[in-house]
């Protein structure tokens, strides 16, 4: 489902990455559709897991609403349609950036953040319910397992963040230059946790993971259907591939992890407790 690009946009008038959308798709995203379906013995659909790579946040101009956002509105419009007895339940992927948000623009106008939310909860919430009809071996004895485990590396802090509203390279601008300062700080830690459900495992942490690093992850698991699930904004902020920090990505400069640990530290206790795991399901 081709909603979303990476964040990272290159301008090369700056020679640089700014946090913005990618879409001439220089840099890789995840834009498969993952479903996990439960049902009944008679073959009503009672619950969904789903996963989607993006980072869920379409809402952030309404400052004075509290909402669930993108999450809510596939669950909402799945519900909805299959019945209040169903549940939907969203996950996030190493997040892209959804193509579609609502930003002032003094030749377009404002767009409406609420139309863009509905639109994106029915585009995904019909690929959920079309995913889960393909679905052939529904199964009514499945394996579960699951493990827990933590990373703790070197902390820092970056400033100034890889912001457009945060520095600029432009002649005349008003914003500080972007020339990054990296300092030390205290460790920070990332809580991981591996659930298995049948042939999915689910990778879990605390934080959001890029994108070239979820590949990664995939690319190395031995499970035939590994997904990342990640937290947005959690206490390491960005877990973030080796390659983005000397780049200054927006992910290299929030996150709160040194260079040098949280890539390999992913993928080492991602892999170990996809393994752990694997000998240790039950049904």
């Amino acid at each position: 489902m081709n909603l979303i690009a990476n964040r990272n946009e290159w301008f090369p008038a700056q020679s640089r990455f700014i946090d913005g959308i990618d879409r001439d798709r220089t840099q890789q995203v995840n834009s498969k559709v993952g479903v996990i379906a439960f049902q009944d013995m008679q073959g009503k659909s009672l619950a969904f897991i789903i996963n989607y790579a993006v980072e869920p946040v379409l809402m952030d101009n309404i400052k004075t609403e509290i909402s669930g956002d993108l999450p809510a509105a596939v669950s909402r419009y799945i519900e909805g349609r299959l019945g209040d007895k169903v549940v939907a339940m969203f996950t996030i992927g190493a997040a892209g950036t959804p193509l579609y948000r609502s930003h002032p623009d003094p030749d377009y106008g404002q767009s409406d953040p609420r139309a863009i939310m509905s639109a994106y909860g029915t585009l995904l919430g019909e690929e959920v319910i079309e995913t889960a009809r393909a679905i052939r071996d529904f199964k009514s004895d499945i394996l579960v397992g699951a493990g827990r485990d933590q990373l703790t590396c070197p902390g820092k802090r970056t400033t100034p963040l890889n912001l457009r509203k945060m520095c600029a390279h432009e002649p005349g601008s008003t914003l500080p230059a972007c020339n990054f300062t990296t300092t030390d700080a205290a460790p920070v830690s990332l809580s991981m946790g591996v659930l298995k459900i049948g042939d999915v495992t689910m990778v879990q942490t605390d934080a959001n993971v890029t994108p070239a690093l979820g590949a990664k992850l995939e690319k190395l698991s031995p499970a035939s259907n590994t997904w990342v699930v990640a937290l947005t904004f959690g206490p390491m902020r960005f877990v973030v591939d080796e390659a983005a920090y000397p780049l200054n990505t927006y992910e290299a400069t929030a996150s709160w992890a040194k260079a040098g640990c949280a890539e390999a530290g992913y993928l080492d206790k991602g892999l170990s407790l996809i393994d752990r795991v694997a000998g240790s399901v039950r049904r």
